[in-house]
């Protein structure tokens, strides 16, 4: 059995005062404990790149999956759907203009964010993007490794290729899709030190 839950964002105001959801956070931690505790699996669906988004509130939606204890989390880039508050504000802000933007066809969100994010660039917030399910998963011990991996140069592509072997070992291949308590974080952060030392 599998409860899918629409976290959306990590950051208690963009969730209820511009998406205009009721739960706040403890709700939403207490949903997803009493849920692993009844031996349901939970999944969650996460928007980046709404309106007001900024890297703060990027690393709360990762702390809100790590906090839940989300087994399948799965992230897109929200879209700007015709009619909807959110693309009314996205205009009224300056942060969207539905003139003169590319077609979008994938009503996913597609693989670009779809506005501008505060303090950063569009191949910033992809690169965090495709690192998101290895910063709910692995242990706080490696962000500042998966921070590094999310620039494009060749030690930051090593790095995320490590990581992203290292997840799949200890979190793909495990039965309940959370890190596995009997590794040894300690072998895990050596193996990639020597990635770094290597520069």
């Amino acid at each position: 059995i599998n409860v899918s839950m629409g976290y959306e964002s990590g950051n208690e105001d963009l969730r209820t005062m511009v998406l205009r959801r009721k739960e706040n956070t403890d709700q939403i931690v207490q949903a997803a404990i009493l849920c692993k505790n009844a031996g349901v699996r939970t999944s969650s669906y996460n928007m980046i790149g709404l309106p007001y988004e900024s890297r703060q509130t990027l690393f709360q939606t990762v702390e809100l999956n790590k906090k839940a204890g989300v087994q399948d989390p799965s992230v897109n880039f929200w879209y700007p759907l015709e009619g909807t508050e959110l693309w009314k504000i996205a205009i009224e802000e300056g942060l969207y203009d539905p003139e003169n933007c590319e077609e979008v066809n994938n009503r996913e969100g597609g693989d670009k964010p779809h506005i501008p994010i505060e303090g950063m660039t569009s191949e910033e917030v992809i690169a965090f993007k495709k690192r998101f399910h290895i910063y709910v998963k692995l242990p706080y011990e490696f962000f500042k490794y998966i921070k590094r991996s999310e620039i494009d140069d060749e030690l930051g592509q090593a790095l995320f290729l490590k990581l992203l072997d290292i997840y799949e070992k200890q979190v793909l291949l495990t039965d309940d899709g959370l890190w596995n308590q009997e590794a040894s974080i300690e072998d895990y952060l050596a193996e990639v030190e020597k990635i770094v030392g290597r520069e």
